[in-house]
């Protein structure tokens, strides 16, 4: 049995927990910027519950009924914020017509609401209904979202404390209504069973915020990394990530005897265009250039940035004739391509081709794109050509 002072060190830590919580969150959002959107959302929720909380610690039956609605009202609050930052963090569209509805319903049951036992335990019925629908919402996008990054398992650790939040208030709406009197029982925290209540909730708040950081560290983690493998100005693959996938393409060729082709491709004349207009001028040309090749690549080719004005192009399972015809698309594509003045008069490339051969490495394979592509080059430029047979 807890004692009333026991109760009261319980809501204090449950408070504590919270500030803390809620102070960290916003640490997230404004200075290390983690995830800031969903951070924001989080700090702005564990607010709002903290107020909530307060109001709620007063709440007796003597007490104002106000007392009820408001401390309902920013409770729920929090929790649909809790829920906007989860959307956030996951990186999943809101569906706005649920939530309109569902704020609309819960606004209007409260003002509905008088002053009197049978709103107390309608208004009971309704916030935990409401907080089940918005916990079982949260948890449907954690389990979908890691679901398809790190399977099931995972997906169910994640969403579980979510459910459990859902479950439990699913119960709390039940035990309202079957209760004789819930106004103390379990719409208040003046009672002793309100102990069992607070502990779940320490508890799982806990939980959640542990497996909320962790997700929001690993998207960090996630952007580092794509930053050091991607270029930064054209957003292609980096040229250490584009060598590993040729290692991985050449044992997968060994292996299986899959053909795989490579181009090399370098823009025509973009020394003298940067001379003439300056590196502002060609970077907007590498830009344009890869918006270009992207378009035209097949889904599963690898488009990489190898320094200055070269790209690479992996071609997996293509031979050279196929390569062929891929090459001369990019080609034409880019001469096509109307562009902003001066870039256009420039932009135009030449292409060597290779297509690998059984017992060449990594390095000689390269090595005859590029003897090909200054064939290419020393052709006229604006050409394709392909590498000799060794």
């Amino acid at each position: 049995m807890q004692t009333p002072t026991d109760i009261q060190q319980l809501i204090a830590f449950l408070m504590l927990l919270l500030m803390v919580s809620g102070a960290g969150w916003a640490v997230m959002a404004w200075l290390v910027k983690i995830c800031p959107k969903a951070s924001k959302f989080f700090a702005l929720a564990h607010i709002q519950v903290l107020f909530g909380m307060l109001l709620l610690q007063q709440r007796t039956e003597a007490a104002a009924f106000w007392y009820w609605q408001l401390s309902d009202l920013l409770i729920l609050s929090g929790f649909f914020s809790l829920y906007l930052g989860i959307a956030k963090l996951y990186t999943k569209a809101i569906q706005l017509q649920f939530e309109v509805l569902l704020a609309a319903s819960c606004l209007l049951a409260y003002l509905l609401l008088i002053d009197g036992p049978a709103s107390l335990r309608l208004g009971g019925v309704v916030f935990s209904l409401v907080s089940m629908a918005i916990f079982a919402r949260c948890a449907q996008v954690e389990w979908q979202t890691i679901r398809q990054s790190f399977g099931q398992f995972y997906a169910g650790l994640f969403a579980a404390p979510l459910c459990l939040f859902s479950l439990f208030f699913l119960w709390r709406s039940l035990d309202t209504l079957l209760q004789p009197n819930p106004s103390i029982a379990t719409l208040s925290l003046q009672s002793s069973e309100s102990a069992k209540q607070l502990w779940f909730f320490i508890v799982l708040i806990l939980i959640m915020n542990l497996n909320l950081v962790g997700y929001a560290i690993s998207r960090l983690v996630s952007k580092i990394r794509q930053l050091a493998d991607k270029d930064l100005l054209t957003g292609v693959w980096s040229r250490r990530i584009i060598m590993q996938q040729l290692e991985y393409y050449l044992r997968d060729s060994m292996r299986n005897q899959r053909p795989f082709t490579v181009l090399l491709l370098d823009l025509d004349h973009f020394k003298q265009l940067n001379d003439q207009y300056g590196h502002a001028c060609g970077d907007q040309a590498l830009q344009a250039a890869t918006r270009v090749f992207q378009q035209q690549l097949r889904q599963g080719d690898w488009l990489g940035r190898f320094g200055g004005e070269e790209f690479v192009v992996i071609l997996p399972d293509t031979a050279q004739a196929q390569a062929l015809e891929i090459a001369e698309r990019l080609r034409l594509s880019l001469a096509e391509t109307t562009v902003p003045a001066p870039i256009s008069s420039a932009l135009t490339v030449s292409i060597g081709v290779a297509e690998h051969h059984s017992g060449q490495s990594v390095p000689e394979l390269l090595e005859q794109a590029d003897q090909a592509m200054y064939r290419a080059k020393d052709s006229g430029r604006n050409a394709i050509c392909c590498a000799t047979a060794q």
